[in-house]
């Protein structure tokens, strides 16, 4: 018998043991026993899955509104749950990753149509079972998604973030980022969007990505605000000037700091800033910047996802490609030129694999045409591109660790609510036309071993 598997044999016996003892072990604990259980069952699901293909596995349907308006996904090992912004039904639905089914969903969002900044937008999961998500009114919202508990799928306070007064203090200059967009009777801070964790801190870290200026300010550039999980207190803001947005933040613990992607201007390149979140006075600490004429086939000013894999390999979308850059020194490493850059990108620490969805490179498209939309899947430790899989329709993927399945939003579109018959999405080849699903992949052998 394999040692790990025999230490994991052993961690089990230890577990029944404490539970016997302490009937009710406080947030850490559990969540202690929750990774330790896991990283066994991943390690298992890594021998098994590493060298083997990504398939098409099965479709979600998701209850209420056709999914015309998403934003990001984020699966939780914790609560083994995936969890999808869907701004079309003013909510954040949950899907068991395990069973492959809809269980629930936290409501009350600002939805597609908000006036002052739409939502769910960004959202995680914390170890102690709670659900963070970006919504308008630059609000960061928080619930309950421990299914044990009274308060499940509740909102656990009725804002944390800007409201009416956005954190203006004059006074205090870390706060600047709320006094560009609201001047303590107009709030035009928009959403809170894209987040970003840092466990040993207990800071969530927000993109406010498109503020509006208001009096008396002239200019508002995007900014990021620092929140303590602990007090649900903002701790500061940074301002990102020059920036053309701010979009998603990656926590590095080997550094101890926050890596988030900033899109360029006509005047400034793309970029990944580097925050350390317990000294914001010092604000942006390091920039690595992407000029994308430098970037193999790169174009535009865009940078969108980030995701860290092993070996401080960052992936991000930046210049129209998925680029693996040192998270350390911001040299690149590759760029992977045979899928486009996408929006959210992913890295799974199951099967060693960076996950992103967009155009299928690979293929010769006609005048006129359209590359078809891939999950591109790529080799996190030698940033070596290893396939494309179909994926009409799909965005924004996260996966689950624990069995390695791979979960993709498909939005559907008006015209295809209006004719179903026309949706050409993965949803419709597999049955739900005019609605939107959730697209799921896995391994094709040992996915459940």
């Amino acid at each position: 018998m394999k040692p790990k598997v025999v230490g994991c044999l052993l961690f089990g016996l230890a577990l029944v043991l404490t539970l016997t003892i302490s009937a009710r072990p406080d947030r850490d604990d559990r969540a202690r026993h929750d990774r330790d259980d896991r990283d066994c069952r991943e390690d298992g699901n890594h021998e098994h899955n590493v060298n083997t293909p990504v398939a098409f596995r099965a479709v979600i349907p998701i209850p209420g509104n056709p999914l015309l308006s998403t934003d990001l996904s984020f699966t939780d090992p914790g609560t083994e749950r995936f969890y999808l912004a869907d701004r079309s039904n003013f909510a954040v639905d949950i899907v068991d990753a395990e069973k492959d089914m809809f269980v629930g969903r936290v409501t009350g969002f600002a939805g597609a149509a908000g006036t002052n900044g739409n939502g769910p937008d960004g959202i995680l999961v914390t170890p102690d079972h709670r659900l963070f998500a970006g919504d308008g009114n630059s609000k960061l919202q928080v619930a309950d998604v421990d299914p044990k508990s009274p308060d499940y799928l509740k909102f656990l306070f009725p804002t944390v973030g800007c409201t009416t007064n956005c954190g203006v203090n004059t006074a205090d200059p870390t706060f600047a980022g709320g006094a560009q967009c609201n001047n303590g009777g107009v709030n035009k801070c928009n959403r809170a969007d894209e987040l970003g964790y840092d466990p040993a801190d207990h800071i969530i870290m927000v993109a406010n990505d498109q503020p509006v200026p208001v009096a008396p300010a002239t200019v508002a550039w995007p900014y990021a605000t620092f929140v303590s999980t602990d007090t649900y207190k903002i701790l500061g803001e940074i301002i990102f000037t020059g920036a053309g947005g701010a979009e998603q933040p990656v926590w590095d613990a080997a550094i101890q700091r926050f890596l988030i992607t900033l899109p360029g201007t006509a005047t400034q390149a793309p970029q990944v800033a580097v925050i350390d979140p317990k000294h914001l006075g010092l604000g942006v600490v390091n920039h690595y910047f992407f000029p994308c004429a430098t970037i193999p086939g790169g174009a535009g000013t865009g940078a969108n996802g980030a995701a860290l894999g092993a070996f401080q390999h960052l992936l991000i979308s930046a210049c129209g490609e998925p680029i693996i850059v040192n998270a350390l020194t911001g040299a690149v490493i590759h760029v992977v030129r045979d899928v486009g850059g996408g929006d959210e990108v992913w890295y799974n620490p199951g099967d060693g694999r960076f996950y992103v969805t967009s155009t299928d490179n690979t293929v010769v498209v006609p005048p006129g045409g359209t590359a078809p939309t891939v999950i591109g899947v790529i080799d996190a430790e030698d940033s070596s591109w290893l396939q494309n899989v179909p994926d009409p329709g799909g965005r924004n993927p996260s996966a689950f660790p624990e069995n390695n399945r791979i979960f993709t939003p498909v939005r559907t579109t008006a015209a295809f609510v209006t004719n179903p018959s026309a949706d050409n999405t993965i949803c419709a080849a597999n049955g739900l036309k005019g609605t939107g699903c959730i697209a799921v992949f896995a391994h094709k052998a040992g996915e459940d071993e």
